[in-house]
């Protein structure tokens, strides 16, 4: 939000340096980002052309001589068009910058020396307009300085506004500020209208069908307007606040919003078919051509203005083509309303159309503002187009809101802001922000909130303003003095918890944390370990569709993360998250669980260079050393029915005792391509729930074993679907052998084996408790075992 302080100091007058009166509107929370001084015009000055001459050696280009005053005469070579002899001119002398930066020298052009420049408008920075020289009344004495005869130099003031105050959109929303924060007087002069011409009521109607979406809708008439380009002054401001001037009816409207923060609309009385102005959904009409003459599509839900055969603009986002302000435009019909923020938001939104009009009735206008800013935009429409006012306006106000009080108290304010301010301070403070207030006689005042301060509705936003008006340095720095603490799990979870997230790291894991919102299509894809026919939980006031549910599981915000890594750089990825995630089945249920995203080549270590890239087992490794470090034993390894969004052959479930504790496996290369990921990517996702259910909470120790273990090997033969943990599980089940331990160690593919076959390898640890095992007895032992594991399995001993 750009502040002209020349246009400021008309609403309050505030004796303070420009640096000063940033650092109060800083320290009130409103941002100054930027200071900019204008219209001083270094180097520039009035002429007179007092001759003027074809250029000799170029048919387009004229040479003037120009009275400059005390400096004589100049010699100018100009291409502008509308150059007559007589005419005063603004000349930029040698040394002089233009509005676009280029410095003016004494150059040659064409053979003949020019020592200036005739300065079109935009030139000199004060519109777009570059048709020809700037013409200056005959007044304006030749030598004089630009700046005197403009009177336009200015201090702009670029403020960052916060979302909840859409008051402090406009000059008279800063200048309340001001006179708040400094006690200044603000001085808001009321429009003085000459109502001339017949009843605004005789010339048009106004009906509001869905008062839900419009609360307020004012119409004023002017007739007899010429539309023209708007005055010097007018346009000077409105491009000092970044908006092109376009013609004296538009540039009014602008010129109302900036100073009043409420938006206008101007229709072509003669484009309003029945002298009808509805607002209404728009229901069945499906297209709408805008000012811009782009034909826009409409949802039944879009808030309009129609007229008696259709829309004619949507509200508070653009105007309609068949009813805008042109050259023929004689009667005006002037639109000031409030429109409710969140359709103008969605509208706007979906259209891709955001203007500093969208944007104000976003954050809030104020309603009882609408009847003022519409007098206001009349009064100078027909100062400046010679229109005659209708008398009175047409307005239709549906429900009027009844007016909040709130109860502010001194020791709760107070309290809450570590002060000991006086009450009388505190009440002080209070009626410069408040329509009304009370003293209660107990220590506290009701406060009454102005109609354009939607943000004050409680207590604690009153207490707020107390304190940006007192300052926020006299708060003292104090240190909390209630004990700090999270509800958190019980310490044995907790301390679980820390052991799982050193253990990610020791994995070579990044620990991340991520949102815990995600897109509905993610929550879709991806629905996790969530159970069947759990539904996600909805967010019913998303900050974007990126955002609009609980995440089911953590995979798609690591997967997000892992993209955005990659699209930095990186080629090796680990990430891992022990997170919360969410589903309802009639009530929301949360659940913790650990999450891992492992993709691209393995870095160097050292001299050796796998030259490999993550894979299956990589993640699968992961798990295990989770749960190895855990003490949760007998885990299962099963490939059948894994998810969809994973890879069907390069995936599986690892589960206890039948129940699921997680799944590990390649991304579906679908599932890959839609979160951006270009590499073969590898994911792990277990219920920490469950693993804090199965890991002992007790360690039994052991006396370590007297006798040595004895090491034999099998290798087998299997088709390529086999899977290796079969293996494991029959060994398992050969509980009168005495096998300490059995773990696969390689897996071969190719010649002399046929195609479609693989060998697995398989090493095995014999013990017995009470003696050495002999060789002989360790060679029965493993003949027995190899003979119940081909026979229950199927599989074919590797010679």
């Amino acid at each position: 939000m750009k502040v002209s302080l020349n246009w400021l100091r008309e609403f309050v007058a505030v004796e303070l340096s420009t640096a000063e009166l940033a650092e109060r509107l800083t320290m009130a929370g409103l941002e100054v980002e930027g200071v900019e001084s204008r219209g001083t015009f270094d180097r520039m000055i009035a002429g007179r052309i007092v001759g003027l001459e074809r250029h000799p050696n170029a048919d387009e280009l004229s040479v003037c001589t120009v009275d400059v005053g005390a400096e004589g005469t100049l010699r100018v070579v100009s291409g502008a068009p509308n150059l007559d002899a007589g005419l005063r001119v603004a000349v930029a002398l040698p040394g002089a910058t233009l509005a676009d930066g280029t410095r003016v020298e004494s150059v040659e052009i064409r053979g003949l020396a020019s020592a200036g420049v005739l300065l079109s408008e935009r030139e000199i920075g004060i519109s777009d307009d570059h048709s020809g020289v700037m013409r200056l009344d005959a007044g304006a004495e030749p030598g004089t300085s630009l700046a005197a005869i403009l009177d336009t130099a200015d201090t702009v003031l670029d403020l960052a506004i916060t979302p909840n105050r859409g008051d402090c959109l406009s000059i008279l929303g800063i200048a309340r500020e001001l006179a708040a924060l400094t006690g200044a007087r603000l001085r808001v002069p009321a429009p003085r209208l000459a109502e001339k011409a017949p009843p605004a009521a005789e010339r048009v109607r106004v009906e509001i069908r869905d008062p839900d979406l419009c609360g307020r809708y004012v119409a004023r008439v002017v007739g007899g307007v010429r539309v023209a380009p708007s005055p010097l002054w007018l346009r000077s401001r409105l491009e000092a606040l970044g908006m092109r001037a376009i013609n004296n009816v538009v540039d009014v409207t602008n010129y109302v919003m900036l100073e009043r923060g409420q938006p206008l609309h101007a229709f072509d009385l003669a484009g309003i078919r029945g002298a009808v102005l509805v607002v209404r959904r728009a229901g069945a009409a499906l297209r709408l051509r805008t000012l811009d003459e782009i034909d826009r599509p409409l949802e039944p839900d879009d808030l309009v203005i129609a007229d008696a055969e259709g829309p004619v603009a949507l509200a508070g986002v653009m105007g309609g083509a068949g009813s805008a302000v042109g050259a023929s435009t004689c009667e005006v019909v002037l639109e000031s309303a409030y429109f409710t923020p969140a359709t103008v938001r969605r509208t706007s939104r979906r259209l891709g159309l955001r203007s500093e009009a969208s944007l104000r009735f976003e954050r809030g206008v104020d309603v009882e503002g609408v009847p003022a800013a519409a007098a206001r935009a009349a009064e100078l429409l027909a100062r400046l187009t010679r229109g005659q006012v209708a008398a009175g306006g047409v307005e239709a106000y549906p429900s009027p809101a009844a007016p909040i009080e709130v109860l502010v108290r001194s020791d709760r304010a107070n309290r809450l802001l570590g002060t000991s301010l006086p009450l009388a301070e505190i009440g002080q403070s209070l009626r410069r922000v408040s329509a009304s207030v009370k003293a209660t006689g107990r220590g506290g005042y009701l406060c009454r909130p102005p109609s354009y301060r939607s943000d004050l509705t409680r207590e604690a936003d009153f207490i707020e303003e107390i304190a940006r008006l007192a300052g926020y340095d006299r708060i003292p720095a104090t240190l909390p003095r209630a004990a700090l603490g999270a509800a958190a799990r019980d310490g044995a979870a907790a301390s679980l918890a820390g052991r799982v997230r050193g253990l990610l790291a020791a994995q070579g894991m990044n620990e991340v944390t991520c949102l815990r919102f995600t897109a509905a299509q993610w929550n879709r894809r991806i629905p996790g370990l969530a159970p069947a026919g759990a539904e996600p939980v909805r967010v019913h006031n998303p900050l974007s569709s990126e955002a609009s549910e609980m995440r089911r599981s953590l995979l798609p915000n690591l997967l997000a993360a892992a993209a955005r890594n990659r699209r930095q750089g990186e080629a090796w990825i680990r990430l891992g998250e022990l997170g919360t995630v969410f589903w309802t089945d009639g009530a929301v249920r949360e659940r913790q669980a650990l999450g891992g995203v492992l993709l691209g080549p393995l870095p160097p270590r050292g001299l050796a260079r796998e030259n490999r890239s993550e894979s299956f087992y990589d993640a699968k490794g992961v798990v295990e050393a989770i749960l190895a470090a855990l003490r949760i034993d007998a885990a299962q390894w099963t490939r059948q029915d894994v998810p969809p969004f994973l890879h069907p052959g390069k995936s599986a479930w690892v589960k206890r005792g039948g129940e699921v504790l997680g799944y590990v496996g390649g991304l579906h290369p679908e599932v890959a391509r839609a979160a951006d990921l270009d590499a073969e990517t590898w994911a792990l996702e277990l219920d920490f729930e469950k693993l804090e259910s199965y890991a002992p909470r007790r360690v039994a120790f052991q006396t370590l074993p007297k006798y040595p273990t004895v090491i034999r090997d099998l290798a087998i033969v299997a088709d390529e679907g086999f899977e290796a943990q079969q293996v494991l599980d029959a060994i398992a089940a050969c509980s009168d052998l005495p096998v300490e331990s059995a773990r696969l160690f390689d897996l071969y593919r190719g010649s002399p084996l046929p195609p479609g076959k693989k060998s697995l390898a398989y090493s095995i640890a014999y013990r017995a408790a009470d003696r050495t095992l002999t060789d002989e007895e360790v060679n029965r032992l493993h003949r027995s075992l190899i003979e119940r594991v081909t026979r229950q399995l199927g599989v074919e001993l590797r010679g």
